[in-house]
């Protein structure tokens, strides 16, 4: 779709993706330093130490709980670096990155659908809720899968079948999350384009050579599904499905039912993204939207916060439907985007300080 003749402010503002660009990295080091230095949080620990492990044995990537792209991504960086910064610094060098990539992208797919208020889509995006800096400081996988994902949806946006099946091969192999992201919006655009249907498939050659060696490795054909079905879906109530949504709520844990309403808000935004998504023929949105639904009924709720981790993909087809539905921030919600905006970075600010009592405690 061309942006030539957009009849919006932000076609005429070329340094306008440098200014987002800045001022979001402005607020990842703002943050980063909060946390270490405001907060003593100690990062080289849990999933981050556990990343930084698998970076160092690449000979057996059959890992049964991480894809084995993300540590790939360390150990490249690593050797591209000379192994001349200390492990954390690796790492946070590749969130950065991502969360700046993942940033650009979501302005330029909201440039490429017409959205008007591309410009606070992206910054919405940065400071989502709870989780946009904080676990984009957190040097885990997440933003790097999210980035891609992103670059994913640009890609079925501009109809770039080639480049959709790269990132999309990538991307499934950096986290498990991108399995319930990426096969809904390859689904469309098999469905919808015609011209795709040759590629596509393409994009899952990765991930069974991945699998077929590990069987191998463990001499068991299931080893991918077996660990993820026990610890990531099995349910932990007496539910069998949905145990995510409503777990949380039947544990009697003021924590965990503070998660499950959280988890609740996240999934009723989803439907309602959804169905409007539907309703504007708007395939992206609904491949989104239907992908967050899928992976809240089906995690448990030990698992269930990875809805919430990547639910700030929501921000596409939100803005989108706002968009359509003939909302400008100039006229009506301006006034309201500043404080709604600190509101977020307050969210994140909290839960990082939430996160770091927790790894201390």
């Amino acid at each position: 779709m061309s942006t030539a003749a957009l009849p919006f402010a932000e076609t005429r503002r070329p340094l306008r993706q440098i200014e987002l660009l800045a001022a979001a990295g402005l607020m990842y080091l703002l943050f980063l330093l909060y946390l270490t230095m405001g907060l003593d949080s100690e990062m080289m620990r849990g999933d981050v130490l556990n990343y930084w492990k698998r970076s160092l044995e690449l000979s057996a990537p059959y890992d049964t709980w991480w894809p084995p792209g993300y540590p790939f991504v360390i150990a490249l960086v690593r050797t591209l670096t000379l192994n001349t910064l200390p492990p954390l610094a690796v790492m946070w060098l590749i969130s950065g990155v991502s969360y700046l990539v993942a940033i650009g992208t979501v302005y330029r797919i909201a440039i490429e659908l017409r959205v008007r208020h591309a410009f606070e889509t992206a910054l919405v995006f940065a400071v989502w809720p709870f989780v946009g800096l904080t676990e984009s400081t957190y040097p885990i996988a997440d933003i790097t899968a999210i980035a891609l994902f992103l670059l994913c949806v640009l890609s079925f946006e501009r109809r770039r079948w080639l480049t959709l099946t790269l990132y999309a091969a990538i991307a499934v192999l950096v986290h498990k999350a991108t399995w319930f992201l990426v096969p809904p919006l390859m689904l469309m655009a098999f469905i919808r384009h015609k011209e795709s249907r040759w590629l596509l498939p393409l994009a899952v050659v990765p991930l069974l050579v991945w699998i077929v060696c590990g069987a191998f490795y463990y001499n068991d054909a299931l080893w991918f599904l077996r660990w993820g079905v026990e610890h990531l879906v099995a349910s932990k109530s007496s539910l069998p499905i949905c145990d995510g949504i409503v777990g949380p709520f039947l544990t009697g844990s003021v924590s965990k039912m503070a998660k499950g309403g959280l988890v609740s808000a996240t999934v009723l935004l989803a439907l309602i993204a959804f169905f409007y998504s539907y309703r504007l023929r708007f395939w992206s949105g609904l491949s989104i939207s239907l992908s967050l639904i899928l992976m809240a009924v089906v995690i448990n709720q030990y698992e269930i916060w990875v809805v919430i981790r990547f639910s700030k993909v929501l921000v596409i087809p939100l803005a989108y439907i706002l968009s359509q539905a003939g909302f400008r921030p100039a006229a009506r919600l301006r006034p309201l985007f500043i404080p709604f905006f600190l509101l977020c970075i307050a969210s994140n600010v909290a839960f990082g300080h939430y996160m770091a009592a927790l790894a201390a405690g």
